[in-house]
């Protein structure tokens, strides 16, 4: 979930408005000039009085104005000023009802756990006051940060605590708010009868008495009837709503309203087949939430936009906009919304004839998608692989299609005697053997690269998976330190693979880099519970020899994986060593785990089947294809000598083959 898009506004409305060009940068109605003046005014009032409460006050409200008319630059300034002021004459609850609203501008920066620690303070402050009201004010923001984040089970909890707090209290304003955010939350979760209830309550307590709800307040439950009535099928009532929506918004100069409102009338529009019309309401919402300057409204406008271009066939610009939406919704951490960008650049390559990049686009999203859900498939990847073999088998059978008409064409024109028939027949036939059996041959190795490239694209998912769920294990166990650290580290590996994501081999200086950093992570993920060795011999050039990347990580994997994590009571070593022997580099891999044997045994009994080592055997498959040269593993259990225990991997490449990707 983010913040909640209004939906729809009537289209004769929007028109009026863009005609009229109301909010054009500062071009803001007369009422809030004039309140903008009458607050400046309060504030130079309290300066020259010389009086810091009311400085705080003024300075407070002149904040809640330029936030509420998307002027973030004055917001951030004025807010700093009115807590800084507030903490100078120690005014608990103005620094902690200032705090409130300034931490709302962090959420919709998209900066979440900032907003939460924010709150968490705030609600801190306001116990100590013996002010329960406030403090469930704030949880209840609090709650809406866990929704934002997906924690829909805690938003809930947080949520209903307040309302709880809230009834309990004899403080009745803005109640109406609680319960329509509880009704956002059954929206979120499925529960229609709970959100209608909800959602039906908070507008029926709306109308009783202004002091149940603020203006914002009002705004979002008319958000959430026109939504309700919207998903329902109800579209004539939901424009009911949505139309009031604008037209308030429009009174009070607020962007966010009159923003949303533009933006989602494109939903009814695209259900009408009017795509033209929602493509051009599209672009102006996205240049309302770029003056607004709310990221995810960016993000969301930007996608929308690029969805009805891709509909019209713009598919280049749509491309470039999803780029754009990509950029900002990693900056500010939007997993749902990356998810849908993937998915729509790798349809958007694929269809360009890109395949590589549509299936890697594919995996980001699929990898993504399963680290929030947590499940996985991989059947719309192989789906991809097929349908990118299967046009090529395609584009062949069609070409050698063309080639037998035009054979059959100049056959024709060549009647005038039977020995120039079988003369030209023998000579086309001989010509065409030849360019086919090489063209089938070339085929055949495009066919291995581009397997081989898939083969290791499939690997940064792999390490994505683990290493998300080791920064997840932190966060859950509360570990904020470590987590931040091994998510540093975790940036810097996958930095360092990209650079050679492309490339059939890196140079073994990388490749050690790589495998440094790798092992550093485990170790921190199980918190240094072995050592490692590397060692290599001095007349290797690293830097000179090259390698076919994170070949030998599968193996350091199942070494700490099922060998080390299984022993307990000694020293637990894994070492790596390069060598030169006569022409070939061999690599050992040694821990003093368990043993093969026993690992075998237990990955028999719970049925584990390792992905990344069934992708290295294909690997080194088609290496021995492509390159003419085997790349030879030896796996020994120590644990059958005397004195000796654990797993020795041997690989030896013959140097030829390291050589020559150099030339």
């Amino acid at each position: 979930m983010k913040k909640n898009i209004f939906q729809f506004a009537s289209l004769t409305t929007l028109l009026i408005f863009y005609c009229g060009s109301l909010f054009a940068k500062n071009n803001y109605s007369q009422s809030t000039l004039d309140e903008l003046k009458t607050l400046n005014g309060n504030v130079t009032k309290a300066v020259s009085e010389n009086d810091s409460l009311a400085m705080a006050r003024a300075y407070y409200k002149l904040a809640l104005k330029y936030d509420y008319i998307d002027e973030n630059d004055s917001c951030y300034l004025y807010y700093r000023k009115a807590i800084k002021i507030a903490k100078q004459i120690n005014n608990v609850r103005a620094e902690a009802i200032i705090s409130n609203a300034f931490a709302t501008t962090y959420s919709d920066r998209g900066l979440h756990k900032e907003a939460i620690e924010i709150y968490d303070h705030i609600i801190k402050l306001f116990l100590s006051q013996k002010d329960s009201t406030g403090a469930g004010g704030v949880m209840l923001n609090t709650g809406a940060e866990y929704l934002e984040m997906g924690n829909y089970e805690k938003g809930l909890q947080l949520s209903l605590d307040a309302l709880n707090i809230k009834l309990m209290s004899s403080d009745s304003s803005n109640i109406a708010g609680f319960y329509k955010q509880i009704s956002t939350i059954f929206d979120l979760v499925g529960n229609k009868e709970k959100r209608k209830e909800y959602i039906l309550l908070a507008n029926q307590i709306a109308k009783k008495d202004e002091r149940y709800s603020d203006f914002y307040i009002r705004m979002d439950i008319l958000n959430e009837l026109g939504g309700y009535y919207f998903n329902m099928g109800d579209y004539n009532l939901a424009t009911k709503y949505y139309d009031t929506l604008y037209i308030k918004s429009t009174q009070k100069d607020y962007l966010v309203g009159i923003t949303a409102s533009t933006s989602n009338l494109v939903p009814i529009l695209k259900t009408e087949g009017k795509y033209s019309e929602a493509l051009v309401l599209s672009k102006k919402a996205l240049a309302l939430s770029q003056k607004g300057g709310k990221p995810y409204r960016i993000v969301h406008n930007l996608v929308e936009t690029a969805k009805l271009e891709i509909i019209l066939f713009n598919k280049n610009i749509a491309a470039k906009r999803l780029l754009n939406a990509k950029a900002l919704a990693i900056e500010y951490n939007f997993p749902d919304e990356l998810i849908t960008i993937y998915k729509l650049l790798a349809e958007i390559y694929f269809d360009n004839n890109n395949f590589e990049t549509a299936y890697k686009n594919l995996l980001y999203h699929q990898t993504l998608k399963d680290s929030i859900e947590g499940w996985q498939t991989k059947q719309i990847i192989a789906e991809l692989e097929t349908k990118y073999q299967t046009e090529k088998k395609d584009n062949q059978i069609e070409i050698l299609n063309k080639d037998n008409l035009l054979k059959q064409e100049r056959i024709e024109t060549q009647n005038k005697t039977v020995i120039n028939i079988i003369a030209f027949a023998l000579f086309v036939t001989t010509l065409f053997v030849f360019i086919y059996s090489r063209t089938k041959l070339k085929s055949k190795n495009r066919v291995l690269n581009m397997h081989q490239k898939l083969l290791r694209s499939q690997m940064d998912p792999h390490f994505i998976f683990n290493a998300l769920l080791a920064i997840q294990n932190y966060i859950l166990k509360n570990k904020k330190f470590e987590a931040s650290d091994y998510l540093a580290q975790f940036a810097t590996l996958m930095r360092s693979i990209l650079k050679g994501s492309r490339d059939d081999f890196i140079l073994l200086s990388r490749e050690i880099e790589i495998l440094n950093y790798y092992v550093s992570l485990q170790q921190l993920r199980f918190e240094n519970s072995f050592q490692f060795k590397l060692e290599i011999d001095e007349n290797i050039e690293t830097e000179s020899l090259q390698i076919p990347p994170m070949l030998i990580q599968p193996f350091i994997e199942n070494a700490i994986e099922h060998g080390l994590r299984k022993i307990t009571d000694y020293e637990k070593i894994l070492s790596v060593k390069y060598i030169l022997d006569n022409n070939s580099l061999i690599i050992l891999i040694e821990d003093n785990g368990i043993g093969i044997d026993r690992s075998k045994e237990n990955k028999l009994e719970s049925k584990h089947k390792s992905f990344a080592m069934e992708i290295t055997n294909e690997r080194l498959t088609n290496i021995t294809k492509i390159y003419k040269t085997n790349i030879d593993i030896a796996v020994s259990d120590l644990s059958k000598f005397e004195n000796r225990r654990g797993t020795e991997i041997k690989f030896s490449i013959p140097l030829k083959l390291l050589k020559g990707k150099n030339d």
